[in-house]
């Protein structure tokens, strides 16, 4: 994918087998909280749900040891569960779980996905889930989508008839007549799709 101006950071996706803390991604040392001088280690894996009403799902989990007690750890922290959640080493060097949901697939959720570089980090058979759980996006809600290409679309044609980004008042598309058109949405959703839509065209 070709690099354009973004709000969003690329990250790298940590592949592996770190689903329990004895397979865990160990990083040996690690500043404690706000401790200028002591040091500890972090784990980070990803947990599956085997049972249960989010059997299948996934959640981000990290373990940090006791720094005055080597070989102690203190009680694992869990996020809460998504679909498919990946382990990413972030642009500020820090271990992240990068959450990917069915019910966020569409528009700037997903071109964040496209735009940190996770889509195309994803192995086959996470891919396969990811254009998997896309599709049901699709047919569960066709109108919504197709609205959503449209936008794209418009988007893309500004940009190359212009070379700009259009203008937005709050998460509003204003035509040159200061007139709303079309909503954006609000917060950095604006300039994800016009990062997206950059993307696109610089192929």
């Amino acid at each position: 994918m070709t690099l354009v101006s973004s709000p969003v950071d690329r990250v790298t996706v940590l592949h592996g087998n770190h689903t329990s803390a004895e397979t865990a991604y160990v990083v040996e040392d690690a500043q404690y909280g706000n401790h200028p001088t002591k040091r500890c280690q972090i784990r980070y894996w990803i947990e599956t749900a085997e049972t249960g009403r989010y059997k299948g799902e996934q959640r981000f989990v990290y373990q940090t040891s006791n720094p005055d007690k080597p070989g102690e750890w203190f009680k694992e922290k869990r996020s809460i569960f998504s679909h498919m959640v990946l382990l990413v080493r972030s642009a500020a060097d820090a271990i992240e779980g990068w959450h990917i949901s069915m019910y966020q697939l569409d528009g700037p959720e997903e071109y964040r996905h496209h735009l940190s570089g996770v889509y195309e980090q994803l192995t086959d058979q996470q891919r396969s889930l990811y254009d998997h759980m896309r599709a049901r996006v699709w047919n569960r809600s066709p109108r919504e989508t197709q609205r959503e290409v449209e936008t794209l679309a418009h988007v893309m044609d500004h940009i190359i008839d212009t070379g700009y980004n259009p203008v937005v008042d709050d998460g509003w598309w204003i035509k040159p007549d200061r007139t709303k058109w079309l909503y954006l949405g609000l917060r950095d959703n604006p300039e994800v799709r016009f990062a997206y839509a950059r993307t696109l065209l610089a192929g």
